[in-house]
């Protein structure tokens, strides 16, 4: 510990008040301080992001929408001995895999437990016949997926293994989202990948030591995260959002229930190698990203969908722009409400360039927690709807099926069965030389024919606007996928119970 983080530490909660009181004299942020482990530690703060997930346990408990699942199969000689004992070192190395959440008078802090042995639940099943044991596995795992978490009681992961042979498992990590994300997963099975090789060697694992860990950082945030600054941003969500539309009425394959379903599926495609560095070369040369331009592309092929001009659609964002989190596993990813305007665009080039400025903006105002906007912004709630978007875009940094590097083992990434926590999120990432794309979407509402058709008609529009950013917006979308026959099938939008 620096010594200017050892005596911000040593302050009181009330030293540590007046401090930031005098700062704000001086023209200075809380923010322009480092992170520094919280000396009394007995119950901190939930963070923002950890909030809202308590709050949604609280309505829907045991909600299996909150859950992150990772499949591995393993071929190969396997050691679970050596995977335990990684799986420990990640424990103890991570506070916030020990960590339950009790709730005081109302009010949710994190109680950090000490460090417990791992436990796997183990499946045999080579008294199966060889070609029924990975369908039997993967049923298995999925119903241990779906299993609920106790947020007071926890532990919030769980371990299973599926034996198929002698040199083929089947193993299933899940997690509950209030402790983790998609960054905090590949965190995860870097470590797995070191403490294993370590331990079936009989090495020591030396990870450098984590500056702080992830109930310091909450409580950071809520220092931070107060004030004029936090109102400032809600100011701009706020205008921004004002005339926004609370919904996207997109045409359904079925009727709509009353009350929001998880219930999904998936469709995976690509774009190739050539029109991805066509993409790539276009928005750098206007000084955009990858991501601006696949969010431009997928505002209209939504546009085409619903039949209106103006959109909200939901991304993420990692919330690790500072050094002291980028290794820490813990639950740091925010979500913003994005508003595309198609009504004035005219070419590709239009809405790119609209969708860059909207996301530069949006990433200065990300830190105000997704939950306080949803308040600020108001309406009333519609339990058949996500607040604010119901469409999503998340741009990965890794691809999703990268697999860890087991010594003596052969390992690939089986993707979990489906949920939707909306009526569709599209999942991108970049492996080698094309983008991949991964389409969930909510089958109470839409079917397999209407996710192909979206998903040919976003390959679509970004192969013609690439060739032609510039050409009039209604000659690109007319001849895309969409544009044969009615789309979807203009099932009511009512209720229907």
């Amino acid at each position: 510990m620096s010594g200017l983080a050892g005596k911000l530490s040593s302050l009181s909660p009330e030293r540590v008040e007046l401090l930031i009181a005098i700062m704000g004299t001086k023209g200075l942020s809380v923010a322009d301080l480092p992170i520094f482990p919280v000396q009394n530690k007995s119950t901190p703060p939930l963070s923002f992001a950890q909030e809202r997930l308590w709050i949604i346990d609280q309505l829907e408990p045991g909600n299996s929408g909150y859950h992150m699942a990772v499949t591995l199969k393993l071929e190969g000689v396997f050691s679970p001995d050596a995977l335990i004992s990684a799986m420990e070192h990640v424990v103890r190395r991570h506070a916030t895999l020990r960590t339950t959440f009790l709730s005081a008078g109302g009010i949710p802090g994190q109680l950090v437990n000490p460090p417990e042995p791992a436990t796997i639940q183990t499946e045999n099943l080579t008294g199966l016949a060889p070609h029924k044991r990975l369908a039997a596995a993967l049923a298995q795992a999925a119903k241990e997926s779906m299993k609920p978490f106790n947020l007071s009681t926890g532990p919030l992961y769980r371990l299973f293994l599926a034996k198929l042979s002698e040199e083929e498992h089947l193993l299933a990590i899940t997690i509950h989202h209030i402790i983790t994300d998609n960054w905090s997963m590949n965190i995860l099975l870097e470590e797995l990948e070191l403490g294993y090789s370590a331990f079936l060697e009989n090495k020591e694992l030396k990870l450098p030591p984590l500056p702080i860990q992830y109930s310091d950082f909450s409580a950071w945030q809520r220092n931070v995260l107060c004030g004029e600054e936090i109102d400032r941003q809600l100011n701009y969500w706020k205008n921004k959002l004002a005339n926004a539309p609370r919904s996207l009425q997109i045409p359904t394959d079925f009727p709509r229930t009353k009350t929001k379903t998880g219930t999904g599926a998936r469709k995976t495609f690509h774009l190739d190698p050539a029109a991805n560095d066509a993409l790539r070369n276009l928005t750098r040369s206007k000084g955009a990203t990858p991501f601006m331009g696949l969010l431009a592309a997928y505002a209209l092929a939504l546009r085409k969908l619903s039949g209106v001009d103006t959109i909200v659609i939901g991304v993420d964002v990692a919330g690790r722009n500072r050094t002291e989190v980028e290794g820490l596993f813990g639950f740091f990813v925010n979500q913003l409400a994005l508003v595309v305007d198609l009504a004035k665009t005219f070419s590709f080039l239009d809405v790119l360039d609209q969708v860059r400025v909207s996301c530069v903006e949006a990433y200065s105002n990300q830190d105000v927690p997704f939950q306080r906007v949803v308040e600020a912004v108001g309406g009333q709630r519609d339990r058949s709807r996500t607040p604010l978007f119901q469409v999503k875009i998340v741009y990965l940094g890794f691809p999703m099926t990268k697999a860890p590097r087991f010594p003596g083992l052969r390992s690939s990434v089986i993707l979990n069965e489906a949920s939707s926590r909306f009526e569709l999120e599209l999942i991108c990432w970049e492996d080698a030389t094309k983008t991949e794309f991964l389409l969930e979407y909510n089958s109470g509402l839409y079917s397999a024919e209407t996710a192909e058709r979206l998903a040919a008609s976003l390959i679509g529009t970004i192969e013609k606007a690439v060739m032609s950013p510039t050409q009039d917006l209604s000659i690109i979308m007319a001849d895309n996928e969409l544009s044969g026959e009615p789309f979807p099938k203009g099932v009511s939008d009512d209720f229907n119970f």
